[in-house]
């Protein structure tokens, strides 16, 4: 998402150090998406991942496909340059409009719509919440009850977990030791 501004190699942790010695080449791959979901950290010393410049420079081209940008981690003025305020879960979205550079509220109106809900990483409806702890409980229980000192094939778990319990007291478990193979043959390699 990144290259330095010199032209040398990419390093993680040189990044991390200076990343004023960075620039970000997201733009490259913006022209091939429809919606871009952006999630990751930023702060102001990193490179945006979406310049609003770049928003206005190619707003209305035909190789232009975004639709849309869903900004999970809700920077202002962040990662992604051009989410100017948070929205509301009620009322998610606005509309950015590239020839003005502001926001519109209705949903209709020429523009690229961007959720910016701060929140939402938190936002789980409390009927669904209800729902999924009613049926883990059950699991969660029986995790709580189980004799962990037995082998495995004693072990009295539900048998969703036992069957997707892949490792056991670091080993394999009987349903998954073919994966041993991709482990040797990685080890091989190195």
């Amino acid at each position: 998402m990144v290259k330095r501004r010199d032209g040398g190699k990419f390093d993680l942790n040189d990044y991390y150090l200076h990343p004023e010695n960075y620039e970000s080449i997201f733009y490259q791959y913006l022209p091939y998406l429809n919606v871009l979901i952006h999630a990751s950290y930023w702060d102001q010393k990193y490179p945006r991942v979406v310049e609003e410049k770049y928003i206005i420079d190619n707003w209305g081209k035909p190789d232009f496909r975004l639709l849309g940008i869903g900004d999970i981690s809700c920077d202002i003025n962040g990662g992604v340059e051009i989410t100017k305020t948070s929205t509301e879960v009620e009322n998610p979205v606005l509309i950015y409009n590239p020839a003005t550079r502001d926001y519109i509220i209705d949903l209709y109106s020429e523009g690229l719509p961007v959720l910016a809900v701060d929140i939402l990483p938190t936002e789980l409806p409390m009927d669904a919440s209800t729902y999924f702890s009613s049926i883990l409980l059950p699991y969660i229980e029986a995790l709580l009850k189980a004799n962990w000192k037995k082998n495995f094939n004693k072990l009295e778990i539900p048998l969703p977990l036992k069957r997707g319990t892949i490792l056991y007291k670091g080993k394999f478990t009987p349903d998954y030791e073919y994966m041993k193979q991709f482990i040797n043959n990685n080890q091989k390699k190195q």
